[in-house]
C-alpha cells in the first residue's frame, strides 16, 4: 500500500519486483484489499492509478 500510495500509476510488476515475489501474489493481495475497500483502481489497467483508501500498516 506504501508503494501505491507513493507512486498512484505503479503497476503490478513493479509491484512485484520491489517486493521480490510474483505477480501471481501481488494479484492475490490486491484482490482481498480491493474486496476489503482498502484500495481501489481507477482508470484503465494502462493509464489508471490506485487509490488507497484504508489505513496503512
Amino acid at each position: 500500500m506504501e508503494l501505491m500510495a507513493g507512486n498512484p500509476s505503479i503497476t503490478i510488476q513493479q509491484i512485484a519486483d520491489a517486493l521480490k515475489t510474483t505477480t501471481r501474489r501481488i494479484n492475490y493481495y490486491i484482490k482481498v484489499l480491493k474486496e476489503t475497500g482498502i484500495i481501489e483502481r481507477v482508470g484503465a489497467d494502462k493509464n489508471g492509478y490506485w487509490v488507497v483508501k484504508g489505513p496503512r500498516v
